[in-house]
């Protein structure tokens, strides 16, 4: 009686042991390999060169222009005049850098950056001559920014990885100023027209320290709001004659000075890093 059941039980195990085998085949084929499996992206880093444009608005309310009357006649007949221009205007340019984000979350970095700039403004005087009452004289000034630049380092602070970066930054400045002047004045009892204008520029150098948030919005493309404020405090002087008649001897000139102490600027600015290391 056992013989007879030992060709079955036999046959039972085989069958246990086949199924068993079929399942495991079955798991083996729904897994992937591990050499195959996808490795998670790395974090965004903000290492790395980038280059951008750039635009915003910048103003001074700390710019003047002085006339000062030199010789025999011009003494006589103009007193010293100032005028206070407060200036504002739009700019646009481009800045380049680097960045290294050598311990995180903080991150160090150098740019240098040039905008043109249409701040600017013109202001005028009349006043009384001296040698010729009631007639009167004329001063007009225009005082224009043509552009700025800057040499800076940066550190900043990233949030979390691939988030915003608030940043301070500061370092070396230029601009280039251009003074267009108008005199008017008599230059003898009841002579009228004596006039002449000038047109100087000038480089001034100067510091800038700022403040500014960028935003990753993919690991190459970065958008930014930033302000800066630039010191000159510089004062230029330029010599002007103001008629033909008398400028041989050296009677008629005027002195013209301009001094620019600050510039204040909001720009936003996109920039495309090259390289995420």
């Amino acid at each position: 009686m056992q013989r007879r059941w030992l060709p079955l039980f036999v046959a039972a195990l085989g069958l246990s042991f086949g199924l068993i085998g079929l399942a495991s085949a079955a798991d083996l084929t729904q897994q992937t390999p591990f050499y195959s499996r996808e490795l998670p992206a790395p974090a965004p880093t903000w290492t790395g060169f980038y280059l951008g444009f750039n635009g915003g608005w910048g103003w001074t309310n700390s710019a003047t222009t002085t006339l000062t009357p030199t010789g025999a006649t011009s003494i006589a007949d103009i007193t010293p005049q100032t005028l206070s221009e407060g200036q504002t205007g739009a700019l646009f340019g481009g800045q380049i850098g680097f960045n290294w984000q050598f311990y995180s979350p903080w991150v160090l970095g150098v740019e240098g950056d040039f905008d043109g700039t249409g701040i600017s403004r013109t202001q005028q005087t009349v006043f009384p001559s001296l040698l010729s009452p009631p007639d009167t004289d004329a001063f007009s000034a225009t005082e224009k920014a043509t552009w700025l630049a800057s040499a800076r380092a940066r550190l900043g602070y990233a949030w979390a990885p691939g988030a915003g970066l608030f940043y301070v930054t500061g370092g070396g400045a230029w601009e280039r100023t251009t003074t267009k002047v108008l005199v008017s004045a008599n230059t003898g009892f009841d002579v009228f027209g004596d006039s002449d204008i000038g047109d100087f520029s000038t480089t001034n150098s100067g510091w800038v320290v700022g403040a500014g948030y960028e935003w990753m919005v993919t690991p190459n493309w970065i958008v930014r709001g930033e302000y800066l404020f630039y010191d000159f405090n510089k004062t230029n002087t330029y010599s002007l004659a103001l008629a033909n008649d008398c400028a041989a001897i050296n009677t008629c000139g005027v002195n013209v000075s301009n001094t620019v102490k600050d510039i204040n600027s909001f720009r936003l600015g996109v920039s495309y890093k090259f390289w995420n290391w």
